[in-house]
């Protein structure tokens, strides 16, 4: 987990590279699939969520970001009553059907206001719960490959390369030892 402390002047510090760092770069950290945690230098206190929130603010301010003016009004929203949303994002198990159920909950208010018929609804249903699976399931070679790629970003070794090192130590170790032995 990479640490950040904020410093009174908002500047964040990256406690594991010993230099300063940008949202942006942070953003870069969280891309590759590491955790990040920053605490105020003074209190100590966890400012992580305000960071995140930082980092998809100055991401929506560039366009760079994803989420939908619905998405955004929605979550203000749900801050009056967050256990709702809470549950929605949290739970372990019910995520694909809490995605399935919004979908349909959407598709209907569009068929509702006469926006797209039932055909349309169907067609838009099977595209959109599909697209959601195959992006949240994704098979378990493209995870490997991922994985690889963001160990090889980061110059730290596979297990592969780990047990590799392992077996040429234990062979030059051999070696020495039947040196010595040969030698006495």
């Amino acid at each position: 987990m990479l640490l950040i402390k904020r410093y009174p002047n908002r500047k964040l510090y990256n406690t594991r590279g010993k230099c300063y760092v940008t949202l942006e770069q942070l953003a870069q950290h969280i891309h590759l699939g590491e955790e990040i945690q920053v605490h105020d230098y003074l209190s100590g206190d966890d400012l992580t969520t305000l960071t995140l929130s930082q980092i998809i603010f100055e991401q929506e301010k560039r366009k760079m970001g994803f989420l939908s003016r619905s998405i955004l009004a929605n979550l203000i929203r749900f801050t009056a009553d967050v256990n709702p949303l809470r549950s929605f994002i949290l739970s372990p198990d019910g995520d694909a059907h809490s995605i399935d159920d919004e979908i349909k909950h959407r598709l209907a208010f569009l068929m509702s206001h006469q926006l797209i018929n039932a055909d349309e609804a169907s067609k838009f249903e099977n595209l959109l719960i599909d697209e959601y699976q195959s992006y949240s399931h994704p098979k378990e070679d493209e995870v490997l490959v991922r994985v690889k790629e963001a160990l090889s970003k980061r110059n730290i070794p596979t297990q592969e390369q780990v047990t590799s090192i392992k077996q040429k130590i234990n062979d030059i170790t051999n070696q020495i030892d039947d040196h010595i032995k040969e030698n006495i």
